[in-house]
């Protein structure tokens, strides 16, 4: 139940922060330097729950939380929530998204690619695809997203982070629509090839629909879209890889 710890956090604010230790490891110095932190407690069952809103994202205040914990070298004996939402957790909420100290410090480092979404930051950019005889019949979509320090990260660093904050499946429809809108606003000739990662597809009528939206948003037939699997999936059940592509024929897309 742990993979559900950061579900649908790209930008949810407010959010509460839950620190989970067992009572009989708290010390003064623990309880107090959470209360300076603006956490609150409460015990359940054998375990003390520390909880504090946060009303800018979560990994503001968790820095100075992360330096408290590795101060006081409890990363060990503690256990972790972010759970989004204005009402405080109850403790079974919090045990159902508790996850590692080192999970919540590896996401803290991919949260530049929440910052790119909430700013409007993720761009993409298009590559020619050509026939045998070197002429243009479409172009394959990439994605890249701009860094607040100015530099830019690749379709890799994005999917990479992604996965890690256990996003994949918001940027890989986002991304869907932004192709669409770029593509159009260009006003670039022939097919446009989307990246389609099917492993998050249970229901294509849901997962898929953003696409007719912005087709028709933006004018544009899908026809001309040609949904590219990668070949890195490696789907086990076939017989649904093959319902999600005659829905997607079924559609007009390629």
């Amino acid at each position: 139940m742990r993979t559900r710890w950061l579900k649908n956090l790209s930008v949810v604010k407010p959010c509460w922060i839950c620190l989970l230790i067992p009572t009989t490891m708290v010390e003064d110095a623990i309880d107090e330097g959470f209360r300076e932190l603006g956490y609150e407690p409460s015990v359940h069952n054998g375990v003390s729950m520390y909880t504090r809103i946060t009303h800018d994202s979560w990994y503001i205040p968790w820095q100075k939380t992360a330096t408290l914990i590795d101060q006081l070298k409890i990363g060990q004996r503690l256990q972790v929530a972010i759970v989004p939402g204005d009402d405080r957790p109850s403790f079974e909420e919090a045990e159902l998204h508790q996850a590692e100290v080192g999970e919540i410090a590896a996401a803290n480092d991919q949260v530049w690619l929440i910052e790119a979404l909430e700013n409007e930051q993720l761009m993409c950019q298009f590559m020619p695809v050509v026939d045998l005889n070197g002429s243009i019949f479409g172009y394959e979509s990439l994605v890249r997203a701009r860094r607040t320090d100015g530099t830019t990260a690749n379709g890799g660093h994005i999917f990479t982070a992604s996965r890690i904050l256990r996003i994949e499946h918001l940027i890989d429809r986002h991304l869907h629509e932004l192709s669409i809108r770029s593509f159009a606003a260009q006003k670039l000739p022939g097919f446009l090839f989307i990246n389609l990662l099917p492993g998050f597809i249970q229901r294509p009528e849901f997962y898929l629909g953003g696409l007719g939206d912005a087709c028709v948003a933006a004018g544009m037939d899908s026809k001309r879209i040609v949904l590219d699997c990668s070949n890195s999936e490696n789907p086990r059940d076939i017989q649904h890889l093959k319902s999600i592509f005659k829905f997607c024929r079924e559609k007009g897309y390629l």
